[in-house]
C-alpha cells in the first residue's frame, strides 16, 4: 500500500511539473499537494523537493503567506540536514539554494533587507562550492544566480555600478556554461535573462548603445526557444520582457511607430498568458503594464481618447490586484502609477483640478510605500516625481505657497539620489528638472537671486546629459527649455543682450531636434517659444521692427499647432498668447488697423477658450489682456467702445476673482483696468464715475504692493509695469 502511495506521489510530481511549464498553475498547485502529504506521511526525502515548488506556485498565485510558510519550512529543513552533515557537499547545496528560494518569497513581499540577507548567505555558501569544483557545471549556474540576485539588490539600493559588476558576472558564468552545452534549453534561458538583466543596467548608466545589443540578444535568444517550444510558460515571459526593454528604450527617444509592434508583441503574449487561466497573478499585472505603455504611445501621438480607453483598462486591471493582494507592494505602486497616467492626460488637456485629484492620490500611495520601504530607491524616485507633479499643477492653479513646498520636497529627494549614485542618468535628469521647476517658481514670484540659482544648475545638468549622450532628444530638450529659463532671468534684470542670445540658443537646440524628427509638435512648439522670447525682449529693447518679425514667426507655429490639436491646453495659450504678442508688435510700429484685427481675434479665441479650458489661469489672464489692448486701441477713435472693452475687462475679473481668489495676475489686470476705465471717463467729464474707478484701481494696487513686500507672490509684470503685462504668463518651453 505505501508502495502505491509513492507511486501514485511521483506520479503527481510529474504531473504537476509538466502543468507548471505550460502555466497551468492551479491544476499543478493540486498535484503538487497531492505529492507533498503523501512523501511527508511516508518520511521520504521528495517532501523537501515538493514544498518548494509548491511554495513556488503559490507565491505566483499571491497566496503569500502559504507561499512563505512553505519556503521557510523548506529552509528551516535542509539547513538542519546541513547543519547535521556540514562537509556533505550535496547538503550545502540543497540549503543554498533554500536560501535563493525564500530570498524570492522576501523580495516579492518587498522585504527587501531580508531579502539581500538571504541572499547573501546564498552567494557565501555556493561561491565556495563553485571556486572549489569549476569544473561543475551545476554549481556555476547557482553562483551564476547567486550573482544575479545580489545585481537585483544593488539595482533596488541605486548602486547601479554594484549591480553592472554582478550582472557582468552572472552574463560571463552563463556564457560559459553555454559554450559546453550549446543545445541545453535551461542554460540558453539563463543567457536571454543574464543579457537582459545587464542591459538594463547598462541603460541605467547611459550606455544606450551596449544595452540594446544585449536587449536583441535576449530577443533573439528566447524567440528561437519559443520556437523549439511554444507553450513554455517561462520562455514567452522572458521574451516579453525582452520586446519591452526594446520598445521602452525606442518610447524614451520619441520613436513611437517603431516601440509600438514591441510593445504590441508584448501584449499578445500577456494575453495568452493570461487566457490560460492559470492563476498566475504576475501576468494580470504585466498586462496592466502593457497597455499603460500603448496608453503612453497614443497619447504621445495625440490620439486621447484610445490612450484614455487604455488607461482606464490598465487601472482596473491593477486595482483589482491591489485590492485582492493588499499586501503586495508592487500592485500598491502600480496603482500609484495608474493615477498619474490618467492625471498626466488630464493635465495635457487643461483639466487641472482633475489631473490634481488623481496626482494627489499617487503622491499619497508612494508615500505610504516610503513609510514602509524606507531604503527602496524606486519609490523614493517616483515620490519625488509625484511632489514635482504636485508642485506643478498647485502653482498653475495660483497656490505658489504650496507649489513651493511640493518642489522643495521634490529637490530634497532627487537630489539625496543623485548624489548617493551620480552615474545614474535618470536620477540626474530629476535632480535637473527639480532645480528648472523650483528656479521657474522663483522667478515668476520676483526672486531672481534664487532663480538663477537653480536655473544654472538645471543648464550645467543638461549640458552635461547632452555631452554624456548627444542622441538623447529628451536631454536635448531638456538643455532648450534651460536656456529659455536663463533668457528669461536675464530679462527680468535688463540684460536684454544675454537674454536673446539665450533664447537664440533656445531656439538653435529646437531646431536641431525638428530636424531629427520633423513631426514633432512638442519640438516645433519650442521653436514657436523661442520665436515669442524673442519678440518680448526686443519690444523691451525698443527694436520693434525685429519685435515684430519674431512675433509673425511664433503666431504662425502657435497658430498651426493650436488648429491641429484643439484640446491641448499649452498650445491654446501659446496661440493665446502669440495673437497678443503679434498685436502688441503691431500696435507699436502704429499699424494700428492690423493690432486691432489680431487683438479682436484674440479677444473671441479666449472666450472660446476659457470655456474649453475651465481651470486655466492663465487664458483667462490672457482673456482680459485682450479686452485691455482693445480699450487702448479705442481710447481715443472710439472712447464709448473703448468704455466696453475696460467695463468688460473689470466684469471679467471679478468674475475669474471669485473662482480664485487673490490671484495676483488677475487683480494687477484688474487693476489696470479699472485704471485706464478712470482715466477714459475723467477725458469724458464723468468725473464722479472716474474717480470710482481710479479709487478701485489704487486700493487694488495697494493691496499688491503689501503682498509682494511680504514676500506673498509678486509677479514681475507688477514690478515692470508695461504694455506687456503677462508676458511671463506665456506657455513654457
Amino acid at each position: 500500500m505505501d508502495e502505491l502511495r509513492i507511486k501514485l506521489a511521483c506520479l503527481a510530481l510529474v504531473s504537476s511539473t509538466s502543468k507548471a511549464e505550460i502555466g497551468r498553475l492551479k491544476p499543478a498547485l493540486a498535484d503538487i499537494e497531492k505529492a507533498l502529504n503523501i512523501f511527508k506521511q511516508q518520511g521520504d526525502e521528495r517532501y523537501l523537493q515538493c514544498l518548494n515548488k509548491a511554495g513556488t506556485i503559490n507565491l505566483a498565485l499571491g497566496s503569500y503567506e502559504r507561499a512563505l510558510a512553505q519556503i521557510q519550512e523548506y529552509h528551516r529543513l535542509t539547513k538542519n540536514i546541513w547543519q547535521l552533515a556540514a562537509t556533505n557537499i550535496n547538503s550545502k547545496e540543497q540549503y543554498a539554494i533554500a536560501c535563493h528560494e525564500l530570498g524570492r518569497v522576501f523580495d516579492a513581499l518587498g522585504r527587501t533587507a531580508e531579502a539581500k540577507k538571504i541572499f547573501v548567505e546564498f552567494y557565501d555558501l555556493i561561491g565556495p562550492l563553485f571556486k572549489s569544483a569549476k569544473h561543475s557545471l551545476n554549481f556555476r549556474q547557482h553562483y551564476a544566480l547567486a550573482n544575479c540576485k545580489l545585481g537585483e539588490m544593488a539595482v533596488k539600493e541605486g548602486r547601479v555600478d554594484v549591480a553592472v559588476s554582478y550582472f557582468k558576472q552572472y552574463y560571463k558564468l552563463t556564457n560559459f556554461i553555454k559554450q559546453k552545452l550549446p543545445v541545453d534549453a535551461g542554460i540558453l534561458e539563463s543567457v536571454g535573462t543574464a543579457a537582459s538583466k545587464l542591459g538594463s543596467a547598462l541603460y541605467s548608466q547611459g550606455q544606450y548603445a551596449a544595452s540594446q545589443r544585449y536587449f536583441q540578444e535576449s530577443v533573439t535568444l528566447f524567440e528561437a526557444l519559443r520556437g523549439q517550444n511554444k507553450n513554455n510558460v517561462s520562455y514567452m515571459e522572458s521574451l516579453s520582457i525582452a520586446y519591452e526593454k526594446i520598445g521602452v528604450y525606442l518610447m524614451e527617444r520619441r520613436r513611437w511607430d517603431e516601440a509600438r509592434p514591441y510593445i504590441e508583441k508584448d501584449l499578445r503574449l500577456m494575453k495568452e498568458l493570461s487566457n490560460r487561466n492559470s492563476g498566475d497573478v504576475s501576468y494580470i499585472n504585466s498586462h496592466s503594464i502593457t497597455l499603460e505603455k500603448l496608453g503612453n504611445i497614443d497619447e504621445a501621438l495625440h490620439k486621447n481618447k484610445s490612450a484614455l480607453q487604455y488607461y482606464k483598462e490598465s487601472f482596473r486591471l491593477i486595482a483589482q490586484l491591489n485590492h485582492d493582494y493588499p499586501e503586495n507592494p508592487t500592485y500598491r505602486y502600480g496603482l500609484a502609477t495608474a493615477f498619474v497616467k490618467q492625471g498626466n492626460l488630464y493635465y495635457k488637456t487643461g483639466s487641472l483640478k482633475k489631473a490634481l485629484s488623481l496626482y494627489l492620490q499617487n503622491y499619497k500611495l508612494l508615500k505610504e510605500l516610503t513609510v514602509d520601504f524606507t531604503h527602496d530607491i524606486q519609490y523614493i524616485n517616483s515620490l519625488g516625481k509625484a511632489a514635482d507633479r504636485m508642485g506643478r499643477v498647485l502653482e498653475e492653479l495660483d497656490d505658489a505657497a504650496a507649489g513651493f513646498e511640493y518642489y522643495n520636497e521634490a529637490l530634497e529627494l532627487s537630489k539625496q539620489l543623485y548624489q548617493q549614485n551620480k552615474t545614474d542618468v535618470d536620477f540626474k535628469h530629476t535632480y535637473s528638472i527639480a532645480c528648472s521647476r523650483l528656479g521657474t517658481l522663483y522667478l515668476v514670484t520676483n526672486k531672481p537671486g534664487a532663480a538663477l540659482k537653480y536655473i544654472q544648475i538645471y543648464h550645467r545638468l543638461s549640458h552635461e546629459l547632452c555631452a554624456h549622450d548627444p542622441d538623447n532628444p529628451n536631454y536635448l530638450h531638456s538643455l532648450g527649455i534651460a536656456c529659455s529659463r536663463l533668457g528669461s532671468i536675464y530679462s527680468a534684470s535688463a540684460n536684454y543682450t544675454e537674454a536673446i542670445l539665450s533664447y537664440q540658443d533656445c531656439q538653435h537646440y529646437a531646431e536641431l531636434l525638428l530636424e531629427k524628427d520633423a513631426k514633432n509638435d512638442a519640438y516645433l512648439n519650442g521653436v514657436g517659444v523661442a520665436h515669442l522670447r524673442q519678440a518680448e525682449t526686443y519690444l523691451l529693447m525698443a527694436e520693434n521692427g525685429k519685435a515684430f518679425d519674431e512675433a509673425k514667426q511664433f503666431l504662425a507655429v502657435a497658430q498651426n499647432l493650436h488648429q491641429q490639436y484643439p484640446r491641448h491646453a499649452a498650445y491654446a495659450r501659446s496661440f493665446s498668447n502669440a495673437l497678443i504678442i503679434s498685436g502688441d508688435a503691431a500696435a507699436i510700429l502704429n499699424q494700428n488697423v492690423l493690432a486691432r484685427q489680431i487683438y479682436t481675434q484674440g479677444k473671441e479665441e479666449l472666450l472660446k477658450l476659457v470655456k474649453r479650458f475651465k481651470d486655466d489661469l492663465e487664458l483667462k489672464n490672457h482673456l482680459l489682456v485682450a479686452f485691455s489692448r482693445l480699450g487702448e486701441q479705442y481710447f481715443d477713435d472710439d472712447p464709448a467702445l473703448a468704455c466696453t472693452y475696460l467695463e468688460a475687462q473689470t466684469k471679467f475679473a471679478e468674475l475669474f476673482l471669485k473662482q480664485v481668489k487673490k490671484n495676483f495676475m488677475m487683480m494687477f489686470n484688474m487693476a489696470v483696468g479699472y485704471e485706464k476705465h478712470g482715466l477714459l471717463l475723467d477725458m469724458l467729464s464723468q468725473q464722479a464715475n472716474a474717480a470710482v474707478c481710479i479709487e478701485k484701481a489704487a486700493g487694488i494696487f495697494t493691496e499688491l504692493k503689501k503682498k509682494s513686500a511680504a514676500g506673498c507672490g509678486g509677479h514681475s509684470a507688477f514690478h515692470q509695469y508695461t504694455s506687456m503685462a503677462g508676458l511671463l504668463f506665456s506657455a513654457s518651453w
